[in-house]
């Protein structure tokens, strides 16, 4: 029996790490990376895998890959963050690598997977994961099967529109749920706002350093009383609960796996999502829904791409 090893390919840096097949994870090893073109990052990761394996054969491979990608081929329709279109990258690993088993899937349908089969959405019927960070990223597993659609961008829930031509989104369109609450995008109209003298808590909360400003200080801000930026939270935070309904609406989820860096460091918006989503939903699916936090952390895709890769 060879190595199975999954890899988490960030936006900086490739994470990854050997892992059993329950769900155990070794040592991950940390990588940066410059950005570079699929060839070159596909021999990164082989050799990578080749360290990790430490000359036993690699059975199987699986990446976590943020951007869009072909289920079964691993074909990379785009990856904003790494500025490529239309690659054949999992066709470039399982070149490198003959008789291996490679998975290339998206980051959040990976971690997806990897919180159902091992981590907070264990026993569910559908598992809903939601994670709320410097974007907003969704995957879905129903009755054991994650839910890719036919061309791998099922549940993009971050694309899914709430505006007519409203903010520019990272991924080329306009009015995208992510335009508007994910945590990237969040900090740029925050820092905006200190810009144009307003919220002078916030300045004073970060230093008088405008450029400091995110998302964590604006809610301990929020909490703290500040009624203007209080008023900007709760449409933020309605629009983020919105977003969930819809969600939820689709999917129907028993459930509900939360994480995310603005999920898990803004107590304030996200108290105001979760009213929203419970004001706003069906009541047999409210019902239905037990919102958990992840419990992987930053193992969760580099779990569910390597179970995903060794299951097929």
């Amino acid at each position: 029996m060879g190595i199975l090893v999954g890899v988490d390919l960030g936006g900086t840096h490739l994470r990854a790490a050997t892992v059993t097949s329950d769900g155990q994870a070794g040592p991950v090893v940390r990588k940066a990376h410059g950005r570079e073109d699929a060839r070159t990052m596909a021999a990164a990761v082989v050799a990578l895998a080749a360290d990790l394996a430490k000359g036993e054969p690699v059975d199987a491979l699986g990446i976590g890959f943020p951007g869009w990608v072909v289920p079964g081929t691993g074909h990379v329709i785009r990856g904003p963050n790494l500025g490529w279109m239309d690659e054949p990258f999992g066709q470039m690993l399982r070149s490198a690598l003959p008789g291996a088993r490679v998975v290339v899937v998206n980051d959040l349908k990976a971690i997806a997977w990897g919180e159902s089969r091992f981590g907070a959405g264990r026993g569910a019927k559908v598992a809903g994961v939601v994670f709320v960070g410097s974007g907003l990223g969704t995957g879905v597993v129903t009755n054991g099967v994650l839910q890719e659609g036919a061309t791998g961008v099922a549940g993009e829930l971050g694309h899914a529109k709430v505006a007519i031509d409203g903010e520019p989104c990272g991924c080329g369109q306009r009015g995208c749920f992510e335009a508007y609450v994910g945590g990237a995008n969040i900090d740029k109209r925050l820092r905006a706002m200190v810009r144009d003298g307003k919220v002078p808590a916030l300045l004073e909360a970060a230093g008088g350093e405008w450029e400091r400003v995110h998302v964590g200080m604006a809610d301990a801000v929020v909490r703290s009383g500040d009624s203007e930026l209080s008023m900007v939270w709760q449409e933020i935070g309605d629009l983020l609960g919105l977003a969930l309904t819809a969600f939820a609406s689709v999917h129907n989820p028993d459930k509900l796996v939360m994480g995310g860096g603005v999920w898990t460091t803004c107590p304030a918006l996200r108290e105001i999502a979760t009213n929203r989503l419970q004001a706003s939903l069906l009541p047999p699916a409210w019902d239905a829904i037990r919102m958990v936090d992840a419990t992987l952390g930053d193992s969760a895709g580099i779990l569910g791409a390597a179970s995903l890769a060794a299951s097929r």
